[in-house]
């Protein structure tokens, strides 16, 4: 065990750069390396980088990773970065390259870190364009986090499931079902969709569990009979961010503020009748107009 430069200790291996003083020792004449100090660990070329994101940090010191290429998230000290100016300041989500490798107890760990460049790692396969589905199964939200309004979404929510068919599928074809979760949804500031609700997504490979999974989630319909009424916006004033609505379903007036907007994908343009405005005098009196 040698020390390394930044603190901490280092097993060296073989292609590890070092550094040391070279010592002659006067009674034998023979040179010897005194000092030696851990640089910088050589990658194994004989074994693949795996790439992932921090997914948590604790004490600045440790951490956990959550890989592409496998379920698991594994452990790792800020010490086994090769460079160790990386490590310092080090936040979630940086995206890092390593290699996996064992410790003493046998259990899997990541050695010789990297930083990499935001926008590098992808956990995700896309296997088409966007299509349209049912949600099946709402997000559930861990029982940690208490209560989550319709409006806001948890990245730790889980669980949802949506339901499509293929483009050209028939009539007797069986849907398909993908799984979602809060990190799968396009706008964490969106709906969260509830059951029947009709979603945008595209379906992808999730590369640690090989499955597939819908990405990009959001609503563009709400489903019927989900408790929405309609009405007219009114009492607006210029530069004030709130405003009432004249409700079709009650006489009261109710209260919003312009946060609460949710902009959804528009729907497709339906085929609309030509109708007959009535003049006050009656159908087909004076006055009548027609669009």
């Amino acid at each position: 065990v040698v020390v390394r430069e930044g603190g901490g200790k280092w097993a060296p291996k073989e292609g590890d750069v070092i550094k040391f003083d070279a010592v002659r020792i006067r009674t034998t004449k023979q040179v010897v390396a005194r000092n030696i100090t851990f640089v910088k660990a050589a990658f194994k070329p004989e074994v693949p980088k795996e790439t992932g994101v921090v997914a948590t940090i604790k004490d600045g010191n440790y951490g956990f990773i959550r890989c592409c290429d496998r379920e698991e998230r594994l452990f790792f000290h800020c010490s086994s970065f090769l460079d160790r100016e990386q490590a310092q300041g080090l936040r979630d989500g940086a995206e890092v390259a390593f290699l996996v490798d064992k410790d003493r107890d046998g259990r899997l760990v990541a050695q010789q870190l990297a930083s990499l460049p935001k926008g590098t790692v992808s956990f995700y396969t896309l296997l088409g364009g966007t299509v349209r589905g049912t949600v099946d199964r709402a997000l559930r939200q861990p029982s940690s986090k208490g209560y989550q309004p319709r409006d806001q979404i948890s990245r730790d929510a889980f669980g949802g499931q949506v339901v499509y068919k293929e483009e050209g599928a028939g009539p007797k074809d069986k849907p398909i079902k993908v799984m979602f979760d809060g990190e799968d949804m396009a706008d964490a500031r969106g709906v969260v969709p509830s059951v029947g609700d009709t979603v945008e997504f595209q379906v992808c490979l999730d590369k640690p569990s090989k499955k597939k999974k819908a990405s990009g989630v959001r609503v563009v319909a709400y489903a019927e009979g989900a408790g929405r009424e309609q009405g007219v916006v009114t009492k607006v004033k210029e530069g004030i961010a709130y405003a009432f609505i004249k409700c079709c379903d009650r006489e009261e007036q109710l209260f919003f503020h312009s946060s609460a907007f949710k902009e959804l994908a528009p729907a497709p343009p339906k085929a609309t009748k030509p109708r007959t405005a009535e003049a006050p005098g009656g159908e087909g009196g004076e006055g009548a107009n027609k669009e």
